[in-house]
């Protein structure tokens, strides 16, 4: 995955072993669990004929497709319009995994960081997504996961420091 795409090209790149390297996986898990339900998850990116043209050759072997939406004000585009429109973005979302893959969707994990003073705003975001629940469940959504309870005042990741921020509940 290439986070800084040029202009007007898509984030993920060519993996010609991206499709062999899944469906292997999914065959170790359903050997050590035959019951066990399998998907794969893409990335909460705007759609992209990529993803359909590197998941259509192992699409079939998975049992459904899950995504994540993740905001802070850390981001590049926390300004832009609609950003923590999560709700709206969700369904969308959902709506484009569905009809290109056929799949059950899973929303793997929400996470809405309360840093930089966002304790209100990742409130008004969730609040957002739940008004959107029908939508979802038209959309194809079967599960909605948040990213984690408390905030975690050890995690790093993409998002500097608002990863520390991502609970629902202060650390």
């Amino acid at each position: 995955f290439n986070d800084d795409p040029p202009a007007g090209e898509s984030r993920i790149t060519d993996w010609p072993g991206f499709a062999g390297e899944l469906a292997e996986a999914v065959r170790i898990v359903r050997d050590g669990a035959p019951n066990a339900l399998v998907g794969g998850c893409a990335c909460d990116f705007s759609p992209d004929r990529n993803l359909q043209r590197v998941l259509e050759p192992v699409a079939h072997r998975l049992d459904f497709l899950a995504y994540q939406e993740m905001r802070a004000a850390s981001s590049s585009e926390a300004a832009a319009p609609g950003y923590l429109d999560v709700g709206q973005s969700a369904v969308d979302y959902a709506r484009y995994l569905q009809q290109s893959f056929g799949k059950p969707v899973l929303l793997a994990y929400v996470a809405v960081s309360s840093w930089g003073g966002w304790e209100k705003r990742q409130a008004e975001a969730l609040a957002g997504l739940a008004r959107e629940r029908r939508s979802l469940r038209r959309a194809g959504v079967f599960g909605v996961v948040y990213f984690q309870l408390r905030d975690d005042p050890e995690h790093e990741g993409y998002f500097g420091p608002a990863e520390k921020h991502f609970g629902l509940l202060d650390a």
